[in-house]
């Protein structure tokens, strides 16, 4: 290097101030300054042992410069980079000031500071001397060096320098060392490349330490993330040239120890995922000091020896650091005591559980490894709230584990734990196949409160212990291959996929479950379908049912009873209904489907003479064989409902069609059904007291009431008999449901409610059910269910009645004309409207059916000029929910206690208990746009259909007969069945007779 020739002033005062201290150096000639100067010789030279110590001190000097200058994604970094002849180290930092150029030529002086720096004594630096014989410095401008071969004055005398061009200026500070004579350049670079990731934990600002050896092209980078956090990861990447060598990472956990936030504080770092035994680690005074023998790092602010070596022993601080984070007697020769650092350790989050989360060893249990599913998976329980220990500490003593205050388990806790986990329920079968590998070795005797059988019966999947097996035997389902145990059976088993596991097996077989054979089944079936006993419901009646006829060669001949259609219709029976409706089989009769269908379960009241097979035992069931399955309840004493052909073999009328013709009109048994028999009915069912039984099942005995009364009057008998007591007795029962207005049923009445209570009305009019259902209380009756009954419901006041409280009037401009070919039209396609009717309510019984035939088939259309309808409320109860509801047009009449609505439009359809009226107007765009649009919507909400059901009604109107009855069928809506057809003709016929064929009326 050459002397600056001072010509060139771009540095003039960085080079002001090394002359200055370089002429503070020639001016002095003192004893006391050379006897200084040989003091500092002997320490640079001989005070550090190791060159990984001279390595130290360069990151430390680093460490200790500020970085305010840099920005992310750029970290504070120190490079070490090998040329042939010299060892260049450089760092990112801000750039010396000129305090620090003075603090780094003196040993008594030194700008670094306690508060925010690592070394202590301003001399470090100068054990470069022990590796080199020359030092270059450059940093923010100054350009200066030192050289040993000067003496010792040398160390600490700058001399200002020209850099040469080829330097690299891309960091603020760059230290160039020339070895001494015979070292190598590369012996400090190997230092560093060996350096344990943990020198960067603790550090304050240098985030990255690389090495770069130019010769060879070897680079390696080592980097700490996420410092300061509780998960610490240190990465080393390396290179060869442009190829990637390797990417290893560390991870540390730390665990900060600071009592007093003013005090100091104590780090320990706990390396993780560790292969093999784990290396005693070193303490640390931000840099590593030396191994104290510890397997975790220990990190405080303790003084150190001058070669940082060593712990200063000599320092009362020392003590009273490590006396304040680690009490107790510290009896030992070495500094630390490992019992003092146990004691600390107890109560901190150190240790890892088996979810990998650190907890405190006072919280975790060690599982031995008979007590884990795989030799590194330990059963996941958690017992008195301690959860398993890592296996990564399985190397360890145990004795150590337990002094930290971890518990060792044993069978007695692990069994208490799985009493625990198995009240809260199992994970899944593979996690309880696992665990029932560890249980068969363990005592049976212990696991017998154990929940551990999944258990299946009727009352659906719970886990049961081994004692219960006792009592009540427990099966194998699996034994009965692919005839699975039906649905509500009363035996208890475990089911099929739960024991095809080989060990879950034998643990089931250890507890005492036992094979299954389908005779046990069998058995069960037969006993629980006693007449005499409480039936289960009718879909698993059924299934077990036929899993006795699928088995009927190992279980021939099973004596069982059968559940009856209720009231001549496919539904269930309640509680209530048990005793009428469950019934041997030699009282119960059945339709053969291989015939023509044969409603003949509609028209028979049940009671003692008539009960049929419940008709949900004769659908289609493609898993049995179904003539073989009629035979079989022929078998059990069943007998066999001829169809209702015309006439029989000797061309003599069935008795099935017999009856047929006498009683299809009132659907009822003239000679069999009294009015004593339907009060007898409608008593016992109040007297159920069911609120759902009652609701669900007195619309078809009221019915047949209904029917009884409007027989008598056709008769001309009057009352039936008992008139003078069955309106009187009908009137305490509480059996008619009643809605609030929210649309719900809420309560059971009385039907003197009718006359008495103002706020309750009867729904008899579809358009006024619509508007009124979800806004006033109304009787639970759908106007065609009341259709059912209207002889019944006239013997009440009408005040009540929607079709009273609110009356209604058409008014008509011009002349009103009936529409001719629309009429026909329309009446012709009755038939077709009534299938989209049936299809969309299909509850509707065969009177309501007919009563609709009746009033479609008299349809009329008429045309006018202008039409309106205008409604008025007569009850003062309901005039408040009607005011509140969307209409056209509200004004109030001339009648205070009446509120009057207006409706107008192009159509209106209204109807009576004769027939459908169309009202519209004569213009003919709007007769085509009312055909396609407001005729099938209005008529919909007349019928009471729903929204979905106008665009069949619009194609059905729209169409020939011919085409919308294929557009119907592709639709999947049904053809009027033929029996019903057949009603229907016959009214025609007798309407016929008595009356001449009217023309249409004009």
């Amino acid at each position: 290097m050459e002397e600056a020739g001072g010509s060139d002033g771009q540095f003039a005062s960085q080079k002001q101030t090394i002359d200055k201290i370089a002429g503070g150096y020639s001016n002095t000639e003192s004893q006391s300054i050379r006897g200084y100067q040989s003091i500092l010789g002997r320490f640079s030279i001989q005070n550090y042992s190791q060159h990984i110590r001279i390595a130290y001190e360069l990151i430390q000097n680093a460490d200790d410069a500020k970085y305010t200058r840099i920005s992310h994604p750029n970290v504070p970094r120190l490079v070490f980079e090998a040329h042939a002849d010299s060892l260049y180290v450089r760092c990112n930092e801000d750039g010396f000031t000129a305090r620090d150029v003075e603090a780094l030529c003196s040993v008594k002086q030194s700008a670094k500071y306690k508060a925010n720096s690592i070394g202590k004594k301003g001399i470090g630096f100068k054990s470069v001397f022990r590796f080199c014989d020359r030092v270059l410095i450059g940093s923010n401008g100054f350009q200066f060096g030192f050289d040993k071969r000067d003496g010792p004055i040398g160390m600490t005398k700058p001399t200002w320098q020209v850099f040469p061009e080829w330097l690299d200026d891309q960091e603020s500070t760059y230290i160039c060392l020339w070895p001494c004579r015979g070292r190598d350049p590369r012996t400090i670079l190997g230092d560093v490349e060996d350096l344990e990731p943990s020198v960067l934990l603790f550090l304050r600002n240098i985030q990255e330490i690389s090495v770069h050896d130019q010769d060879t092209g070897y680079r390696q980078v080592m980097t700490c993330h996420d410092r300061g956090q509780q998960e610490v990861t240190v990465t080393t990447q390396s290179w060869s040239g442009d190829q990637e060598l390797s990417l290893q990472s560390a991870e540390y956990t730390m665990v900060n120890h600071k009592p007093d936030p003013s005090g100091p504080e104590l780090i320990l770092a706990f390396p993780r995922f560790v292969d093999g035994l784990l290396e005693a680690q070193q303490v640390h005074n931000f840099l590593p000091i030396r191994s104290y023998g510890f397997k975790f790092i220990i990190q405080a602010e303790f003084y150190v020896i001058s070669n940082r070596e060593a712990i200063n022993e000599d320092i009362v601080w020392n003590h009273t650091l490590r006396d304040l984070f680690l009490p107790g007697p510290s009896t030992l020769q070495d500094f630390f005591a490992m019992t003092d650092i146990n004691r600390f350790l107890v109560d901190k989050e150190v240790l890892f559980s088996h979810t990998e989360k650190l907890m405190k060893p006072s919280d975790l249990i060690q599982m031995p490894p008979e007590f884990r599913f795989e030799k590194d998976r330990p059963v996941p329980l958690i017992l008195n709230h301690r959860h398993a220990l890592s296996t990564c500490y399985d190397g360890c003593d145990i004795n150590v584990l337990k002094m930290l205050g971890v518990e060792q388990l044993n069978e007695r806790f692990f069994v208490d734990a799985l009493k625990v986990l198995g009240n809260e329920g199992w994970p899944d079968i593979a996690w309880h196949e696992d665990l029932a590998k560890i249980l068969l070795d363990l005592n049976t005797d212990h696991l017998a409160d154990i929940p551990l059988i999944p258990v299946a019966g009727n009352q659906g999947k719970i886990w049961v212990n081994s004692r219960t097996s006792k009592s009540s035997p427990i099966y194998f389902e699996e034994d009965l291959g692919n005839h699975k145990v039906p649905r509500g059976v009363k035996i208890r088993y475990v089911p099929a996929e739960s024991s095809r596991y080989k060990y879950r097996r034998l643990l089931f077989e250890k507890l005492h479950v036992q094979p299954l054979s389908i005779t046990t089944v069998c058995e069960a079936i037969a006993e629980d379908l006693q007449s005499n006993h409480s039936p289960p419901s009718i879909e698993d009646t059924i299934t077990q049912t036929k899993y006795l006829f699928q088995h009927r060669k190992e279980f021939p001949n099973p004596n069982i009873a059968f559940w009856a259609n209720v009231d001549g219709r496919a539904r269930a029976a309640s509680i209530f209904q048990q005793e009428m409706y469950w019934m041997d089989a030699c009282t119960l009769y059945f339709e053969d489907p291989r015939q023509s269908p044969h409603p003949i379960s509609r028209l028979l009241y049940s009671h003692e003479r008539f009960h049929s097979l419940h008709s949900d035992y004769l659908q289609e069931d493609k898993s049995i064989h179904m003539a073989d399955w009629m035979d079989w309840l022929i078998e059990r004493g069943m007998s066999v409902s001829p169809r209702p052909v015309l006439a029989s073999d000797h061309s003599r009328a069935s008795p099935d069609f017999i009856h047929f013709a006498e009683h299809a009109e009132d659907e009822s048994l003239s000679e069999s059904v009294t009015m004593e028999h339907v009060m007898a009915d409608l008593k016992s069912l109040a007297k159920a007291g069911d609120f759902d039984f009652i609701k669900n099942n007195v619309k078809p005995i009221l019915v047949r009431l209904s029917m009884l009364l409007k027989r008598a009057e056709e008769d001309c008998l009057g009352h039936p008999s008992g008139a003078h007591t069955w309106k009187a007795e009908l009137e305490k029962l509480k059996i008619w449901p009643m809605t609030t207005n929210n649309g719900k049923t809420s309560k059971l009445i009385r039907s003197r409610k009718f006359s008495s209570d103002d706020f309750l009305f009867v729904p008899d009019r579809p358009d006024l059910y619509d508007l009124f259902r979800n806004e006033v209380p109304l009787l639970d009756f759908t106007p065609y269910e009341l259709s059912d009954i209207k002889t019944l419901m006239d013997c009440y006041p009408k005040a009540h009645f929607l079709s009273w409280a609110v009356r209604s009037k058409i008014t008509c401009t011009g002349t009103k004309t009936l529409h001719q070919s629309m009429t026909s039209e329309f009446r012709g396609k009755h038939e077709a409207i009534l299938r989209c009717v049936r299809h969309y309510l299909p509850s509707l019984g065969a009177s309501v059916n007919g009563m609709l035939h009746d009033k479609l088939k008299a349809m009329n259309v008429y045309e006018v000029k202008t039409v309106s309808r205008i409604q008025w409320v007569q009850r003062s109860p309901l005039k408040t929910y009607y005011k509140d509801m969307s209409l056209d047009d509200v004004m109030c009449s001339g009648n205070k206690n009446a509120v009057a609505v207006k409706t107008r439009g192009e159509v209106i359809v209204q109807q009576d208990w004769e027939r459908f009226e169309i009202y519209m107007t004569k213009d003919e765009a709007s007769q085509t746009k009312a055909k396609c649009y407001s005729i099938p919507k209005k008529l919909s909400a007349e019928l009471g259909l729903p929204a979905e059901a106008q665009g069949v009604i619009a194609i059905i109107l729209g169409l020939e007969i011919s085409a919308s009855s294929t557009i119907l069928d592709e639709m999947g809506i049904a053809r009027l069945p033929g029996v019903l057809l057949l009603i229907f003709f016959i009214s025609d016929t007798m309407q016929a007779t008595n009356s001449h064929q009217q023309s249409l009326p004009t």
